[in-house]
């Protein structure tokens, strides 16, 4: 597959301004050689960390009108669909109905699921909505990238030993899908400077468990997790061109030393002002924001520092 033939759909959130969703995802995509055209379930001024915020929500009805406007000029040749925040149970329905007819036209399409769902014990959407991301979504990804709260809500598993994200890697590989990686978590004896990403690879009866351990910056974040969505998209299916019998692990040691150089500079523009927790004023929540153009090099040329480990059964 060359450059010209990556095509992406990202149907996630969108702000005017800041780093948060399809404005998080689609600038990585397009330095690692991705054709990729967004459609917006939200559209805000700014994300919701700030201190006010305005903007529209797209209805189920409109998504689906939107992508309609695709099918009805024959644009709907994508190679992979991404998807992010989508809100509520009426959304997920529709993007299932737009995930089908993607595959009537391209049946190998890749389908890379970030189940934005929550963190930190919070939902961000209705908790209805996790039976349909599970039965009707998940059942139909190729990969899928939860974070630690996520996995816990899509599996019905407390995370708190290796033990568990065995059994939680292996539920969600049952549910159909090959690539699963939890992208932050945190077991009872992790320290707390630490974040451990799981990562398993499943092709028949072939398994490929990992992890990759990297540290906890002090700092206010928001957007991590779709920059690294979409990392971790481009280089599968990048290492999977080259036949890298361990592409998952590659894709995720690059993806994550991307990570690591796009936080260290969002620090250290923190640090410049003196910011040490939550911000509070809009002006400091601006000065949180990803620094991701600044990182072009970083998300284009990964310096990988940080190496996976084998897990055993």
């Amino acid at each position: 597959m060359t450059g010209e033939d990556r095509r992406v759909l990202c149907i996630q959130s969108h702000v005017v301004h800041g780093y948060v969703g399809n404005k998080s995802a689609v600038f990585p995509l397009q330095l690692l050689g991705f054709d990729v055209d967004n459609l917006n379930t939200v559209q805000f001024s700014n994300h919701t960390g700030y201190p006010s915020w305005s903007g529209q929500r797209l209805t189920s009805e409109e998504l689906w009108e939107a992508f309609k406007g695709i099918e009805i000029n024959g644009l709907e040749d994508y190679t992979h669909l991404l998807t992010g925040y989508l809100g509520n149970s009426e959304n997920l329905r529709v993007v299932a109905k737009i995930l089908k007819k993607l595959r009537e036209k391209n049946p190998n399409l890749i389908y890379v699921l970030d189940p934005v769902l929550g963190d930190n014990g919070k939902f961000y959407i209705p908790e209805e909505a996790v039976p349909i991301y599970r039965d009707e979504l998940a059942k139909q990804a190729n990969v899928i990238t939860p974070n630690q709260f996520e996995a816990e809500c899509l599996t019905g598993l407390k995370i708190n030993t290796l033990r568990d994200v065995h059994e939680c890697l292996d539920r969600l590989h049952d549910l159909g899908i090959e690539h699963v990686v939890i992208t932050s978590c945190q077991l009872s004896d992790t320290p707390k400077d630490t974040l451990i990403l799981y990562g398993s690879q499943r092709r028949g009866s072939k398994v490929n468990q990992f992890s990759l351990q990297f540290p906890q910056l002090d700092g206010y974040f928001t957007g991590t997790g779709d920059v690294l969505a979409a990392l971790i998209l481009a280089h599968l299916q990048k290492e999977s061109e080259q036949a890298v019998e361990e592409s998952l692990t590659v894709a995720c040691e690059k993806g994550i030393a991307t990570m690591i150089d796009i936080l260290a500079r969002t620090v250290e523009e923190q640090k410049k002002y003196g910011i040490t927790s939550k911000p509070t004023t809009a002006t400091n929540v601006r000065r949180c924001e990803l620094r991701l153009i600044q990182s072009k090099g970083s998300i284009e040329h990964p310096k990988v520092r940080v190496r996976a480990t084998k897990l055993g059964p």
